[in-house]
């Protein structure tokens, strides 16, 4: 396949683009997606996990059954930052780095061999390993967000006019500047030490003077516990004249097996949501059963909470349990999109679920479709 970098190259128009292609870079033309949530090995490499979804929209790029390359955002100055990639542990053709833009001011990755098609997609693990000796040695230095997200697109075989482009990362708040604060009278205490059971695998770390969603110190790796939603949009039901979404909670292999995350019980749900949406929420539910729901607002969010829930993962069969959320129809926020914190880097309903733990140390976080 001849390099569509080659191929644009001479039209301005389209290099200053990620991907620098003359291509459809819509994420909903694709039968291929990349789920927002990563996870950071013990190693330090980062694996990024594919989904087929309905394509729709493209009667082109919907045709095309084969995933041939991932490329990667990058800063220009990470040439050599990684040293090798793998889909489902088999080594893939050598990562490659090139630069792009009028002035060569950025640059990419093309990781290329992947061989996936809409038959082995779901679930594939792509995962890059950084070079110790390089200057970007994690996602944060890697990208050019540099808050632990990145941009990465799918670049699809037969025809290769297809680049569908797919943010990913542990969606940090949006900023919100405001004047500085007076010093305290006394410098505040250092924050306490992670909990010693906590494994030793974290997301990365989140910006200075940021914690990402959900707004606390906690193990944020997507499946580092069992817990998790189906990756797909909710199911709608009529109660009245009101919308209940309802999502299936589901259990599945853990990120690392065996460890302290692992073991652990469901204690609650939480979602980033809209703050104007207090008064919209009627009632939540449990397999149809009528369960509690709370708030929390601080400086970084407002988060819709389902506490005390106390499941076990033998508590959850293989067909899962429904969670619903019932929306007054005549309230601010009547639908999941209004419901739920809209963020450019992960568009849908970000969540997290927490362990039972004392300390609540484990939280994976990720999205679904919202619609």
């Amino acid at each position: 396949m001849k390099d569509l970098l080659q191929a644009t190259s001479s039209n301005p128009s389209w290099k200053n683009l990620f991907p620098p292609y003359g291509c459809d870079r819509n994420p909903n033309h694709s039968r291929f997606k990349i789920v927002p949530g990563y996870s950071v090995q013990a190693d330090g490499s980062v694996c990024f996990t594919v989904m087929t979804q309905t394509c729709t929209g493209s009667a082109t790029c919907c045709k095309v059954k084969t995933a041939n390359k991932l490329e990667i955002n990058v800063n220009p100055t990470c040439n050599r930052a990684i040293l090798t990639a793998t889909v489902n542990g088999r080594r893939t053709l050598a990562p490659t780095f090139d630069e792009y833009g009028t002035a060569d001011q950025h640059a990419l990755y093309k990781i290329t061999g992947l061989n996936i098609t809409s038959a082995n997609a779901d679930g594939s693990q792509i995962c890059i390993n950084f070079n110790p000796a390089g200057a970007c040695k994690s996602i944060e230095s890697l990208c050019p967000e540099g808050d632990g997200s990145c941009t990465l697109a799918i670049v699809q075989t037969d025809p290769c006019n297809c680049c569908p482009v797919n943010p990913v990362g542990l969606f940090p708040p949006p900023p919100s500047p405001s004047p500085p604060s007076p010093p305290p009278p006394s410098p505040a205490p250092p924050p306490s030490p992670p909990p010693p059971d906590a494994p030793a695998r974290r997301q990365p770390p989140p910006p200075s003077g940021s914690t990402p969603f959900p707004f606390c110190r906690c193990n944020r790796t997507k499946d580092i516990m069992p817990f998790r939603l189906a990756d797909q949009a909710p199911t709608v039901k009529k109660i009245g004249p009101n919308n209940a979404y309802c999502f299936k909670l589901l259990t599945g292999p853990c990120a690392e097996p065996g460890s302290f995350c692992c073991q652990q019980d469901l204690r609650k749900i939480e979602f980033w949501a809209s703050d104007n949406c207090r008064s919209s929420v009627r009632q939540t539910y449990l397999d149809s059963v009528p369960v509690s729901f709370s708030w929390s607002t601080s400086k970084q969010g407002t988060t819709f909470k389902l506490p005390n829930l106390a499941i076990k993962s033998s508590d959850v069969p293989a067909q899962g349990r429904e969670v619903c959320i019932e929306l007054v129809a005549s309230s601010k926020c009547p639908t999941l999109q209004t419901f739920c914190h809209y963020h450019p880097r992960a568009p849908g309903c970000v969540y997290s679920v927490f362990s039972n733990d004392a300390k609540q140390a484990c939280c994976p976080s990720t999205s679904f479709p919202s619609v």
